[in-house]
């Protein structure tokens, strides 16, 4: 199998820092401004907040699935990239907290 780093310019792949899957793990996405992770259920994410003042925790009701195309799995809508982007580009404004994105533990929805 590929090394997740193919096609990477070595520049840019010595900054990179590859982290295994794994649901309730917190992973950075721009520094110390938004972060991702899954969670196995609701009583998970209430855990995690009680767990994590200094955190604040949000999730998209948007359906950010993919809609199939000739039998596989994607592409994304453009339309649902737009207005997720929108979506996080409001709830990081004015912010003082690291943000945490949350989503559930099922691939149809974390892969994207």
């Amino acid at each position: 199998a590929d090394e997740p780093t193919t096609g990477i310019p070595e520049d840019v792949k010595s900054e990179l820092t590859i982290m295994p899957w794994a649901i309730g793990t917190i992973y950075p996405v721009l520094g110390n401004i938004l972060s991702f992770a899954t969670h196995r259920n609701d009583e998970q994410t209430v855990s995690e907040i009680r767990s994590r003042p200094d955190m604040f925790f949000f999730s998209t009701d948007m359906q950010e699935s993919y809609a199939p195309y000739c039998s596989d799995f994607g592409p994304v809508s453009i339309s649902v990239v737009h207005r997720f982007c929108t979506m996080i580009q409001e709830r990081l404004s004015g912010m003082a907290n690291l943000c945490l994105l949350w989503g559930v533990a099922d691939c149809r929805f974390t892969l994207n």
